[in-house]
């Protein structure tokens, strides 16, 4: 259980990520995936490929959009992260990285918005 308002609204926009990959046809295979020093909060498969998701949530935009808070090396860990999970699961499946950007809150009265960014490049 979350211990504190940033872990919940962290925990809450991954569950909201999660459930847009199924409603989608993702197949979730793993949240939170500890690979050496990066996490790599959702990974899913989809048509034949694996997908590493990224997911940034903001109750609001008073310091920038959620989208706009993951920088180069964060994706550049998710990546390297990627890589070190293909190899060590011996998995030979293409792979992208995508990022899902939700702003709300799990108390808000409205849906969040979801912006979803797949096949983002480092």
């Amino acid at each position: 259980m979350p211990s504190n308002w940033k872990q919940t609204l962290g925990a809450w926009g991954e569950s909201v990520a999660a459930q847009y990959l199924i409603e989608h046809g993702y197949e979730i295979l793993a949240r939170n995936q500890h690979v050496s020093h990066a996490e790599i909060d959702l990974i899913a498969r989809f048509d034949g490929m694996l997908v590493f998701v990224e997911v940034k949530t903001r109750s609001t935009d008073t310091y920038g959009t959620a989208a706009e808070s993951i920088s180069e090396r964060k994706l550049a860990l998710i990546a390297d992260a990627a890589l070190q999970y293909m190899q060590q699961m011996e998995q030979e499946l293409p792979w992208r990285i995508d990022v899902i950007a939700i702003s709300g809150t799990p108390r808000a009265a409205q849906s969040p918005q979801i912006d979803w960014y797949p096949n983002v490049t480092v």
